[in-house]
């Protein structure tokens, strides 16, 4: 797991690590609603 922080938003962020393994699309979805993104942003 990778904790990182988000100063612009002021939050804690919590990343999964999996080893190589690709994060799942739901998981991936959480972590862009949580800083304000979307996937066309990334």
């Amino acid at each position: 797991m990778e904790l990182i922080l988000h100063t612009y938003l002021s939050t804690i962020l919590v990343i999964p690590v999996h080893g190589n393994r690709d994060l799942p699309r739901g998981t991936l979805n959480g972590i862009l609603k949580d800083i304000e993104l979307t996937e066309d942003d990334i």
